[in-house]
Formats: structure tokens, C-alpha cells, sequence
């Protein structure tokens, strides 16, 4: 399932149903910034990794994993 998510959220790819908060992605100087439930994720291709906190709103209150979709 996919979910859009705007303020500086490139996009998301929502998995409902692994039990885990969604989260955003975020374009920051070219870099890709990604987190889940506030617990970093291992960077990729030389990305920085940041924790971020969306509002359940942002996110439209779905759980599952996200996944960054560029």
C-alpha cells in the first residue's frame, strides 16, 4: 500500500500489519534519513540515517513498515 506524506516526505511504501509505527523518509541535502519507532536503520549506498518522529497524523495513523520509494 502506498501512502504519500507531505512536508519534505519524498513518498512511503506502507506494509500495514508488521506491527511497527510507519515512519517517513526524508530528503535532506540529497541524503535519504529514515527511521522506525524512533530506532535508527542501517544507512544504504552511503545514506545518512536520522531518527524522526512524524505525528500519527502525518503518517495517517497507519502501522506497518516503511519502506523509502524514490
Amino acid at each position: 500500500m502506498r501512502k504519500e506524506v507531505p512536508s519534505g516526505v519524498d513518498g512511503l511504501i506502507d506494509t500495514a500489519g508488521i506491527a511497527e509505527p510507519a515512519s517517513r523518509a526524508v530528503r535532506d541535502g540529497g541524503r535519504v534519513a529514515t527511521s522506525r519507532h524512533g530506532i535508527q536503520v542501517s544507512g544504504d549506498r552511503g545514506i545518512v540515517v536520522k531518527t524522526t518522529f512524524p505525528p500519527l497524523l502525518e503518517t495517517g495513523g497507519l502501522r506497518g513498515r516503511v519502506v523509502p520509494a524514490f
